[in-house]
């Protein structure tokens, strides 16, 4: 390893990218963040840059993408060869889904509203209390 000062142990990263050591080597078993190195001791080294990608992975998988459309977006990003377009395409296709989640949960919310109405009209007290 060429500068010392550029490499950080797993633990450090995970506290610069306010993530878990497991979480860490999760991605680094699924193969989205590289293991520069390894120290006497066994710890995972990494270099300094890590902490962005894991700041990235983060917030691509809040965004719900999956670790494959992650991994694909993050080789080509280190390749130079940026496919902003099918990372585009991704998340509008997730903004798709959380829009009919939405929509099934409103609907949800309607049926549950009509159903308690109707148990009021059937014959339930109007001042019992629901549990």
């Amino acid at each position: 390893m060429d500068d010392s000062s550029e490499w950080i142990r797993i633990g450090a990263a995970a506290k610069r990218a306010g993530m878990s050591v497991k979480t860490i080597r999760y991605y680094s078993d699924e193969g989205l963040i590289a293991v520069a190195a390894r120290t006497q001791g066994g710890y995972r080294l990494y270099h300094q840059h890590v902490v962005e990608e894991l700041r990235l992975i983060q917030n691509l998988r809040g965004l719900g993408l999956a670790l494959g459309t992650i991994r694909s977006y993050l080789a080509a990003k280190r390749e130079g060869a940026c496919h902003c377009e099918q990372l585009k395409q991704s998340m509008r296709e997730q903004q798709q889904a959380i829009h009919q989640k939405i929509e099934a949960l409103q609907n949800l919310q309607q049926e549950l509203h009509e159903t308690m109405q109707g148990w009021v009209n059937c014959g339930g007290r109007l001042d019992a209390k629901l549990v």
